[in-house]
């Protein structure tokens, strides 16, 4: 009998490109998670898949210091959800409740409309003087340059303004 070897996930951000970070999180297509191609085809629980990348956004959340957002969004829902259990029971009343955490929560998570990942790539090359290839650079790497160059930026940024004062 042929036994298949267990299939390999990615590990962490370090180990899917950038690339396959931003098709995943594009077209939410979980067998980018799987590290050989061959076994993409194979069947696997999609749970797994689920929870790894999960596992990958709070590592992305935690690297861009995202998590504050995260945390707020979590309790607008835990609130909304408390609001309609009382709707169900009976008091109408927290329907106005329900609407304000609906429109927070839209808001907090309404998509850039501006966001371009390219034209972030673009100036973040410009930015680093060098060329960055998205399907060679790991995600963790892509990251780190794109918090570096921020941090330049920033700085150069306040030495203008501290310059003319």
């Amino acid at each position: 009998m042929n036994k298949l070897s267990p299939i390999k996930l990615v590990k962490n951000l370090k180990d899917i490109t950038q690339f396959d970070w931003e098709s995943l999180n594009d077209d939410m297509n979980f067998f980018l998670l799987i590290k050989d191609e061959k076994d993409r085809e194979r069947k696997i629980d999609v749970q797994i898949l689920d929870d790894k990348f999960c596992e990958l956004h709070d590592e992305y959340n935690s690297l861009t210091n995202n998590e504050g957002q995260i945390e707020k969004i979590i309790i607008l829902m835990q609130k909304l959800v408390a609001a309609r259990h009382l709707v169900g029971l009976g008091q109408l009343a927290q329907k106005n409740w329900i609407n304000q955490y609906e429109a927070m929560l839209d808001e907090m998570t309404k998509p850039d409309e501006e966001f371009n990942p390219v034209k972030l790539r673009m100036s973040i090359q410009q930015a680093y003087g060098m060329p960055i290839n998205v399907k060679d650079i790991s995600a963790y790497d892509f990251i780190q340059i794109t918090i570096l160059v921020q941090e330049q930026a920033a700085r150069s940024n306040k030495n203008k303004t501290d310059g003319e004062n």
